[in-house]
């Protein structure tokens, strides 16, 4: 999938009608949209009460400091000036997806990604919420995490893809529907990884995520070992992991959900060898169900 030429510089616009005509019809496209101009609103709103806080406490009051005092004259123009930052540089912003892989175009930079080239995805937001999806036999075809889209700092919630040779590439809210563009490209990942981690497996390996090892014995951290059957709880607390083990009041292992790269995978090994699906806080308790169980339902 070879990068689009950029010479004399292009729109947006122009740029993806040259990739649709050169790559054919892409399976979605994600642009910046409404809530881009929400976000710039807000933000020069936010600087311009930030000022006037300023003006008045400057020359109009006496010039005492108080902590509380500062944050309120600091924390608006720092955020103001953060969202439109955040909108700047994702002007002109559209994500293409393709059947051989990802094409980003931004303000004159076009970026593309095959799908063979991505080695890891790392996820990032204050709420995640697994979904799984089982075929008809009773085998996991998709497990994936819905991110929630911050309303003001939205930088703080992104989709990072790892790629050989290359600088990480990451994925924002700037796009409109970014809960969407996050699935879809957890979807396709997991389709093209997951045959090949239960091909480790068979053979008697473990699949690594970061310090944590996966095998059909158990999980492995830092030489501490969890057997199947002693896992208690697996539980997501905004962003981060928790694990429990059985007769154990202390927490097994807890760790920031950016830290364990194809989490998405990591979850769907867990409900597939530990017969557990993790559920977010909100959620119910979840429960164990074997495979049996599950081709009874």
């Amino acid at each position: 999938m070879a990068l689009l030429n950029e010479n004399p510089p292009l729109n947006s616009d122009d740029e993806e009608q040259i990739a649709t005509e050169s790559l054919g019809e892409p399976d979605a496209i994600y642009r910046i949209g409404r809530r881009a101009k929400i976000k710039a609103i807000v933000g020069i709103s936010l600087v311009v009460i930030g000022l006037i806080i300023n003006y008045v406490w400057w020359f109009h009051r006496p010039m005492r400091f108080s902590i509380h005092e500062l944050h309120f004259r600091i924390w608006p123009l720092a955020i103001g000036i953060g969202l439109l930052w955040f909108v700047y540089r994702n002007r002109g912003l559209r994500v293409m997806l393709f059947p051989t892989g990802i094409l980003r175009l931004k303000a004159g930079e076009t970026e593309s990604v095959p799908w063979e080239a991505i080695q890891t995805l790392r996820i990032h937001s204050d709420h995640n919420t697994p979904d799984y999806r089982w075929g008809e036999n009773r085998q996991l075809i998709e497990c994936w995490i819905t991110p929630m889209v911050p309303l003001i700092q939205v930088w703080n919630c992104w989709l990072e893809i790892d790629r050989e040779g290359a600088t990480p590439l990451r994925f924002t809210p700037a796009v409109e529907n970014f809960p969407e563009l996050a699935t879809k490209i957890q979807q396709v990942v997991f389709a093209k990884r997951w045959p090949a981690l239960f091909e480790e497996l068979s053979q008697g390996k473990s699949v690594e995520f970061g310090d944590i090892s996966i095998s059909t014995r158990g999980l492995t951290q830092n030489e501490r070992f969890l057997a199947w059957s002693e896992l208690q709880e697996m539980k997501i607390l905004g962003r981060n992991l928790t694990i429990k083990k059985q007769g154990s009041w202390r927490t097994w292992l807890a760790k920031e959900i950016p830290a364990i790269p194809n989490f998405h995978l990591f979850l769907g090994l867990i409900a597939v060898l530990g017969d557990y699906e993790v559920k977010a806080e909100d959620e119910a308790t979840p429960v164990r169900k074997s495979q049996k169980d599950r081709a009874n339902e």
